[in-house]
């Protein structure tokens, strides 16, 4: 799914393709609710919410977003809540025996993606080399740069099928 930005009356309509948690509280700060499926701001907040879109996403819904694929190890935990890089959900249990569920455009390439803890207590683990489709290429580049708790050895994903083909089920 496309970004999709849509007028209604004096409001704003914005549709995303996965959700960002750091996107979802800078649209709260305008004063944005959320109508499923889609936010709904004051129309004059536009240029923001544009803003916001690029950081997040990595285009506004207008051309053609600045996204790479980033492969990267991550390992990180969070208590009772999704495991997040950039304000996107990397996987998410709902409770000790649940598992955990990868986040949209996030493909687990070896590693464990997993629900530890107390059944009161429990916790999303991720310990895995992952890819992250549709990465703004700002946060691929910080990431590559160490910038982000729990994440290393960043860089840009390039399929080897050769490689990937070896061995046998």
């Amino acid at each position: 799914m496309a970004i999709q930005i849509t007028k209604s009356g004096t409001d704003l309509l914005v549709q995303t393709p996965h959700m960002n948690t750091n996107f979802n509280k800078r649209l709260r700060d305008m004063g944005g609710r959320w109508e499923s499926p889609a936010w709904r701001v004051d129309a004059r907040n536009e240029a923001l919410v544009r803003a916001a879109l690029k950081r997040s996403y990595g285009g506004d819904g207008e051309g053609e977003p600045d996204t790479v694929s980033l492969q990267c190890h991550i390992e990180k935990d969070s208590w009772q809540g999704p495991v997040e890089v950039a304000g996107r959900v990397i996987a998410r249990a709902f409770g000790r025996d649940s598992s955990a569920k990868l986040g949209e455009g996030v493909v687990r390439l070896e590693g464990s993606v997993t629900s530890g803890g107390s059944r009161a207590n429990w916790r999303t683990v991720v310990d895995a080399v992952v890819v992250i489709h549709d990465c703004p290429r700002k946060v691929a580049e910080k990431a590559m740069a160490d910038g982000y708790v729990g994440v290393t050895d960043a860089r840009l994903y390039v399929p080897d099928v050769a490689a990937l083909a070896e061995g046998v089920d």
